[in-house]
């Protein structure tokens, strides 16, 4: 087996009883957040919002969108994991996050942008999360489902449609996407990952690279097929061939609801170890 593969079968073990699929990063610079103190029973991710630069026209509703979405990853993760929102940066003394519409050096971001976990850092500088409000192409505080969505990145869950096998279940038109978000820089909103990057769970011991999880059309991490779009176009459609009984949802019926799906709780509970044998998630799409 080679060292890639190696490497990533400890996390197929830990996954693949629990797990009906997911799309989890196992990138190296990016690790899990720890809890605060040993004596914890689960992982608390602290979270400053930097209110000051939620001032301007359609900014201010986003502070409390992310308050919101804050609040909705905490009950669909049932304790595993808890964002807890810090009233000040200052002295904090472990990692957290730092919520902003800007990047580190000020510089407005073109779309709301997260890391799939934690990176290592000086523990009072904060790892930076670009949500921007407004309405622009690359906004994602319109809703508090969006944001969850960029949350759900952080602790490392990747985009269902990014996923390498997704051809199977969407078609991806790229040539529908905004031009905004593809020159002069493109920021590869559609691109699929690559192993190295992300890697759909369950595997199989006999075959680690093959994905073999159900698509979960109801994800957080799931986007309309409009996101992105060029207006009045869609990038995705669902294919009609998907195979029957390896998806969870439809295209036809992409949730709403402000919660995240049973296959991301199961998910981020297994790779947080807090999934006992046998235990589940709740499944707020029935």
């Amino acid at each position: 087996m080679s060292s890639f593969l190696m490497k990533i079968f400890p996390v197929v073990c830990a996954l693949s009883v629990t797990v009906r699929a997911a799309v989890l990063s196992i990138d190296p610079a990016y690790k899990n957040w720890e809890k605060l103190f040993a004596t914890d029973g689960y992982v608390r991710v602290p979270v400053y919002i930097e209110e000051a630069k939620y001032t301007g026209a359609g900014q201010a509703a986003c502070i409390q969108t992310i308050k919101d979405a804050v609040a909705a990853m905490n009950t669909g993760l049932n304790g595993c994991v808890q964002f807890i929102i810090l009233p000040s940066p200052v002295n904090v003394g472990r990692p957290f996050l730092w919520i902003s519409n800007s990047l580190n050096n000020n510089v407005a971001a073109p779309t709301c942008q997260s890391v799939p976990g934690r990176v290592d850092q000086p523990q009072n500088q904060g790892q930076k999360l670009v949500i921007l409000g407004g309405t622009g192409v690359g906004a994602c505080c319109g809703s508090v489902r969006d944001v969850m969505r960029y949350l759900a990145h952080t602790l490392g869950l990747r985009n269902e449609y990014q996923r390498e096998d997704r051809d199977t279940f969407i078609a991806v038109d790229s040539s529908k996407i905004h031009p905004s978000l593809t020159s002069p820089t493109d920021l590869k909103v559609y691109d699929k990952y690559t192993p190295a990057r992300a890697l759909t769970f369950p595997r199989t011991s006999t075959n680690p690279t093959a994905a073999v999880g159900n698509f979960d059309f109801n994800s957080i991490t799931m986007v309309q097929p409009s996101r992105y779009a060029q207006a009045g176009q869609t990038v995705w459609t669902q294919q009609a061939t998907a195979p029957a009984g390896k998806f969870d949802g439809s295209a036809a019926a992409l949730p709403f609801q402000n919660a995240i799906s049973f296959q991301d709780c199961q998910a981020l509970a297994a790779k947080y170890g807090c999934l006992a044998p046998g235990s589940t998630c709740a499944d707020p799409f029935g």
